[in-house]
C-alpha cells in the first residue's frame, strides 16, 4: 500500500500465487457515501446499479462484473477502484 504526496491515489499492489481452481478472491472496501448508484465498467461499456437493498432483486445486483473500474460518486466527493490487470 503506497501513496505519494503529489497524488490523491492510494495504491494497492498485490502479487498473489493463486492455485485454487474455480474459486474467486473477493475484497471489500467499506465507504460512508450516500450515492444512490454505482458505475461499473464491463465488456459492453458501463452499467449503473443501485447501492440500496430495498428488495431481494436489489441485493442480487451487488455482485457485479467490473473489469477496469468501479465508481461511487457524490456531487463533491467520490471513490473509484481502478484495475490494470485481468
Amino acid at each position: 500500500i503506497s501513496m505519494t504526496a503529489s497524488s490523491p491515489m492510494l495504491i494497492f499492489d498485490a502479487v498473489i500465487e493463486w492455485r485454487e481452481n474455480r474459486r474467486a478472491l473477493k475484497v471489500e472496501f467499506p465507504w460512508q457515501l450516500a450515492c444512490p448508484t454505482a458505475t461499473y465498467e464491463n465488456q459492453f461499456g458501463a452499467v449503473q446499479r443501485p447501492t440500496h437493498t430495498n428488495t431481494s432483486w436489489d441485493w442480487a445486483k451487488f455482485e457485479v462484473c467490473a473489469h477496469r473500474f468501479a465508481d461511487l460518486s457524490e456531487p463533491d466527493y467520490g471513490v473509484a477502484l481502478l484495475n490494470d490487470c485481468k
